[in-house]
């Protein structure tokens, strides 16, 4: 990234090298404009970059329109993995530090801990907090440093597969989704031998227990209207396997949007995007019909279903080792980060015990 041109000429890169110019992009960021807690380098020593988050900025976003593109292909492609799907045979470790003084204002280390624990012993994950600065590793460093030593000398000892750091300050909302299902999910190996029409063709079937199981074209009733008007202010949806979603009715109109898992996005001209997510009757003894299925938004509307429709044909994800899925980790992922805009976040990764992590 020596100059202006080279980051503007990485607008026609190849697809298939979007991925790492995308990744440099964002590291290059870090280096000169958010380094050390967001503390901005000096404008002489920045200079010598020769470039400035002006070009990198604008670069990296046309970039994330591609990858992200690349990304959700590539997901489509996975085999489905279940959100409690577990994996005895990996040693996980929840690590983080809420090292707040005494009497700090913040209730994190009264609450994060708990957080932790309860999420811990429902999947038997060995728990790492620490209260107080560490000094495994850290070596003097500064707190947002010493996270970095901390996670690599748990890897060091051996004792671990995978080390999933939280910041103290990110707290577990779902206690079901496992640490092993998003390791299978993500960094699952993908078989390039396979028919790319096959495996597009399957990709385009639903997840079972996904929201775009059920199809959910058919007749509503809003909850927000009483019960005397209900069916005169009836909603019609419409739902293609696409997953875009039409809905009419006499309250509000003609609006349309999107499904997202089991999570339906429609625009309303007058109030903007309204988002409702789909609760539908799971387990044994659950109607196979889609009857019950109901949509709760955001605004604390529910839209409940007056006609049932049949449920799509779906695929079954892999639950267990046991299922006998053909779902292998590839040995070349060894992290897993989260995105915040467009630049990486330092708060919530997984990374694997691997010659390159220890090194």
């Amino acid at each position: 990234l020596p100059s202006p041109q080279a980051v503007e000429s990485l607008g026609l890169t190849a697809k298939g090298d979007v991925g790492i110019a995308y990744r440099l992009l964002q590291l290059a960021l870090i280096f000169i404009f958010t380094l050390r807690n967001a503390n901005r380098i000096p404008d002489g020593p920045g200079a010598a970059w020769g470039i400035s988050e002006h070009y990198i900025i604008p670069a990296i976003m046309q970039l994330k329109k591609v990858h992200d593109e690349a990304m959700h292909a590539r997901l489509r492609r996975a085999f489905p993995v279940a959100p409690s799907f577990r994996d005895k045979s990996l040693r996980i470790a929840v690590v983080s530090i809420c090292a707040y003084p005494p009497g700090h204002p913040l209730v994190l280390p009264k609450v994060t801990p708990q957080n932790r624990e309860m999420y811990a012993n429902r999947h038997d994950y060995a728990l790492r907090v620490h209260l107080e600065h560490p000094v495994i590793g850290a070596h003097g460093l500064g707190l947002q440093h010493a996270k970095l030593a901390t996670v690599l000398s748990y890897l060091q000892s051996g004792d671990f597969d995978w080390v999933a750091w939280f910041d103290c300050d990110s707290i577990i909302m779902n206690m079901d989704r496992t640490l092993d299902s998003i390791i299978y999910q993500y960094a699952q190996r993908q078989d390039a031998s396979s028919n790319p029409a096959e495996v597009l063709a399957d990709a385009s079937v639903p997840v079972c227990g996904d929201g775009n199981q059920f199809d959910l074209s058919g007749e509503w009733l809003d909850s927000w209207v009483p019960g005397d008007a209900q069916e005169e202010a009836s909603i019609i949806l419409r739902h293609s396997p696409s997953g875009k979603v039409s809905a009419a009715a006499h309250q509000f109109g003609a609006v349309s949007g999107q499904m997202d898992g089991d999570e339906l996005e429609l625009n309303f001209p007058e109030s903007g995007p309204l988002r409702g997510r789909i609760h539908a009757p799971r387990g044994h003894g659950a109607p196979s019909d889609g009857s019950g299925v109901r949509l709760e938004w955001d605004n604390g509307a529910v839209w409940m279903r007056r006609a049932s429709a049949a449920p799509r044909p779906c695929r079954e994800p892999c639950r267990t080792p046991a299922d006998g899925c053909a779902v292998e980790l590839d040995p070349a992922v060894d992290l897993l980060i989260t995105e915040e805009g467009w630049g990486l976040s330092s708060a919530n990764w997984i990374i694997r015990r691997s010659a390159w992590s220890l090194n």
